[in-house]
């Protein structure tokens, strides 16, 4: 073998030297740069949610929302939702404040690259959950040509009772009934009248309330004076425009921009006659544009009320003009975004489903051995039983450990209300099964299940004695 000898002066070592340092200095500054702006980035989360009347289920609009800490305060919009973005990981409180109603907190806790779903359900003050008190519907959209709609007063308790209205815009609203006696089990058919002679602008957004002294149900009017009838035909045909006429939400998307373009040498009022479908919501109904003016809104999908592939139709007019917008969504389970707890490093947790029968939910997910040996007996808890650190609890902040209201099955064993056991082989997914029962339907996503395992008589036992799994949708 030749050998070939390299001479190398000192002048030159010295350079080559430098070049190796510097090129390795550069190499580790880019490396610490780019982890901290991949960790930046990955310790952020947001918080959001929608506001509902718990009498009525109705979404609040205005609502004031806090978080602490930071001390950020955002207003709930037109159908109640509210979103609080790029927070730093860690706990917040998020707090309710509306007119009328009970202030409600909540504490939740911010997950890098998470979004969390924080819902309130305010009740209004007087009211409680023995409330007799019904008022359907609590959302009276009146377009630029409907005069008279109904409302229906429900008595759900035993005993009568004297119903009063309070409406601040009469005479533009009013009511063929101000007060009367409804009877234990019984209701009554109100007319709910507009006038648009008396409204103030073009638009009327308003709010009536119904009491009968032990609680108040609030009802949300709009309407919108006529547009010019004196157009010509061209006028008549091309007032407005709509962009996009085709949204596709995909498998993940949940919101979409809708643009209106007033091409009229007037003003138009517009609103939606047509919603299309209850998992879709908009953050406006009406409105007003000047002419050669535009106003955009956005339209949200709640993935949470599909239960098959979306094909729809928005229709959107100004009494005159008329747009179609067809709107598709791919119906997909995506637990993805369920922030896991393994009990164990050596033990592999996966989210199969959780899926919603009526008013009975059913969680599956798996357990994988990866280490622990043959335990014969790993034994599971239901929020029931003695000594149990099972914990459910849904977003609206509702606690799921009622006798029989949880029930248990693990590797295909018959269900149980308190414990199962069976062995925990190596390598393989050993599914486990939680029935929940009387989950409300205005429930879309459990906030925290925390379950508690144990390998009974076995060592080594699992590191923890829990897992648990934060924002688990609901499908």
């Amino acid at each position: 073998m030749w050998l070939t000898k390299c001479y190398v002066s000192q002048p030159q070592l010295i350079q080559l030297l430098q070049y190796d340092i510097n090129r390795l200095l550069i190499l580790t500054l880019g490396l610490v740069l780019l982890g901290c702006s991949k960790e930046s980035l990955s310790s952020l989360g947001d918080v959001y949610g929608t506001v509902t009347d718990s009498a009525t289920g109705a979404p609040i609009k205005q609502v004031e929302i806090s978080i602490k800490p930071g001390d950020l305060t955002t207003l709930s919009d037109s159908n109640g939702r509210y979103k609080f973005s790029r927070l730093d990981e860690g706990t917040y409180t998020v707090t309710a404040t509306a007119s009328g109603y009970e202030e409600e907190s909540r504490q939740v806790e911010i997950v890098s690259s998470m979004r969390t779903m924080c819902d309130f359900k305010l009740s209004p003050i007087g009211h409680s959950e023995h409330s007799t008190l019904v008022v359907e519907p609590t959302y009276l959209n009146f377009g630029d040509s409907t005069y008279e709609m109904s409302i229906t007063i429900r008595n759900t308790g035993d005993e009568e009772f004297v119903w009063e209205a309070t409406i601040p815009d009469y005479p533009a609203v009013s009511l063929s009934e101000i007060s009367d006696t409804v009877a234990g089990g019984d209701s009554q058919v109100i007319s709910v009248m507009v006038n648009r002679d008396y409204f103030t602008d073009n638009i009327l957004d308003t709010t009536f309330t119904i009491s009968n002294g032990k609680s108040e149900q609030s009802v949300i009017v709009t309407a919108m004076k006529p547009n010019n009838e004196n157009e010509n035909e061209n006028d008549r045909s091309e007032r407005m425009t709509v962009m996009p006429k085709y949204i596709d939400f995909g498998m993940y998307e949940e919101e979409k921009s809708i643009t209106i373009v007033n091409i009229a040498d007037s003003t138009i009022n517009w609103f939606i006659t047509d919603e299309g479908d209850k998992a879709l919501s908009f953050s406006e109904s009406v409105g007003t544009i000047a002419p050669n003016n535009s106003a955009s809104f956005t339209i949200y999908l709640d993935r949470s009320k599909l239960r098959s592939d979306l094909k729809t139709e928005v229709v959107i007019t100004d009494g005159i003009s008329t747009e179609h917008i067809e709107v598709e969504a791919t119906y997909v389970e995506d637990y993805s975004m369920v922030d896991i707890t393994t009990i164990d490093p050596l033990v592999d947790i996966e989210v199969i489903s959780c899926k919603r029968t009526g008013s009975t939910v059913t969680f599956d997910f798996t357990m994988q051995n990866n280490g622990l040996g043959h335990p014969q007996q790993c034994r599971i808890y239901s929020p029931t039983s003695n000594s149990s650190k099972t914990v459910i609890i849904d977003n609206l902040g509702n606690e799921y450990n009622g006798y029989n209201q949880v029930q248990i099955s693990f590797r295909g064993g018959n269900y149980s209300s308190s414990s199962v056991e069976t062995a925990f082989p190596e390598d393989v997914k050993c599914k486990c099964s939680f029935r929940i029962t009387n989950v409300p339907d205005e429930v879309t996503s459990f906030s925290k299940i925390q379950v508690h395992a144990i390998l009974y008589n076995y060592n080594p036992t699992f590191a923890s004695d829990v897992m648990i799994f934060k924002n688990v949708p609901i499908y």
